[in-house]
Order: C-alpha cells, then sequence, then structure tokens
C-alpha cells in the first residue's frame, strides 16, 4: 500500500497539480531507490508513493514526511509523518554470544549459560527458531539431560546451561543448524578435578620376597 495523502484549500476543495515531496528520514527505507521523490498532485488533490523498506528490522523503524511548497510557502499541517515497521527476514546466520570456553569443578554447573544468536542476512534477531544443544561428549547434562530443545527469544539468543560430567576433561555441546551459516556451533568446557577425596589402592599389596630385598613392585 503506498503512502497517500490529499492536498486541500481551506474549505476542504481539492488542489490539483501541486507538488508533494515524500521523504524518508529514519531507518533507511527509499522510494524507488531515492531518499526523497517528489509527485504531483492529480484531479482529486492526491499524491502517492511506495515505500520500500531498508535491512533493519524494528517496530516504527521507518518514518517519512510528507511536506509541500504553494508559491514558496509550506502548506499549514505539514509536514505530515508516514510510520512503518519491518519484520526480520529467514534465519541465516549464527554465532556465539558468550559461555564459551569456560572451566569448572566436575559434575557441577558451569557459572554462565551457553548463548547463541540467529539472525536473518542483515544481521536482524529472528524469534522463535527451534534448535536443540545436544551433549557430544564428556558426559554432562542439560536439565538433568543430554539435550534440551529450545527456541530463540525475541533477540534470537537461545541458551542452556550445563553440568559438567563426572570425569575430568573437554565436554561438547553442539547446535546442529544444516540451514544457516554456518551449520553448527560448538560450545567446550573443562572440568577440573574435585578436593581431595579418598586415597585408593593402585598396586603393590599383599607381596612377598626374601628378607632384606627390594619388592619387585
Amino acid at each position: 500500500i503506498p503512502f497517500k495523502v490529499r492536498l486541500l484549500d481551506k474549505y476542504s476543495n481539492p488542489v490539483p497539480l501541486a507538488d508533494i515531496t515524500f521523504e524518508s528520514v529514519s531507518g533507511g527505507g527509499s522510494f524507488k531507490g531515492e531518499n526523497v521523490t517528489t509527485v504531483s498532485t492529480d484531479s482529486s488533490g492526491d499524491a502517492q508513493a511506495l515505500f520500500t523498506l531498508g535491512t533493519i528490522a524494528g517496530e516504527g523503524v521507518y518514518m517519512a514526511q510528507v511536506f509541500t511548497m504553494v508559491n514558496g510557502n509550506t502548506v499549514p499541517a505539514t509536514p505530515l509523518q508516514f510510520h512503518a515497521s519491518a519484520t526480520a527476514g529467514p534465519a541465516s546466520l549464527a554465532d556465539v554470544i558468550s559461555g564459551n570456553n569456560q572451566q569448572g569443578t566436575v559434575n557441577t554447573q558451569l557459572q554462565n549459560p551457553f548463548i547463541l544468536q540467529i539472525t536473518d542476512a542483515f544481521g536482524n534477531p529472528v524469534n522463535d527458531y527451534d534448535l536443540t544443544f545436544g551433549v557430544m561428549h564428556g558426559g554432562g547434562t542439560i536439565n538433568g539431560s543430554s539435550s534440551l530443545e529450545t527456541k530463540t527469544n525475541q533477540n534470537g539468543n537461545a541458551k542452556a546451561n550445563l553440568i559438567l560430567g563426572e570425569k575430568a576433561g573437554q565436554n561438547i555441546v553442539r547446535i546442529d543448524l544444516p540451514e544457516l551459516e554456518p551449520n553448527f556451533i560448538q560450545f567446550t568446557a573443562t572440568g577440573l578435578v574435585d578436593n581431595p577425596f579418598a586415597v585408593v589402592y593402585v598396586s603393590g599389596d599383599n607381596q612377598s620376597g626374601p628378607k632384606n630385598k627390594q619388592l619387585p613392585e
């Protein structure tokens, strides 16, 4: 639907053949690729222009104003303002926001969640995108399970809290994103040994040998 205005005299009669200027003033939208376009009113006093949204998504991001000059004077009650909103395009890109490469004691929850973001091709956040965090290595859990199905929020973010496995070493959580770039995101964390708890036998118990000689083990 184009932006459309009607030019009237003070008695509400339409004014034809007057130049109306449409100007994009915020958001980066355009009129046929131009920031400004001028259109003459028709016999009904109407002038209209098609507006193309820019690459920024958001509520009320775009504003265009309309004004006209008659005999060098601005018509009263102008400029008028049109507002428009844009939604994000299809999910295209994925990126790590925070939480990668943490360390923590085995069998404890990491201090910070793993957070990733899904955006469209222009970097606008994509809401309600389905994805799954999956524990691939290390034996950790997310909400008591080896995987977590979730959706991105209004900021395009999704998060998961990992409890490290009981074995010290590397833990890996992966999110496969076959339709995006890159096609997967991987978080890693390192489980550190806990405080000393017990001393156990390793070897050498219950040996025998000649007196005054070193035991074989």
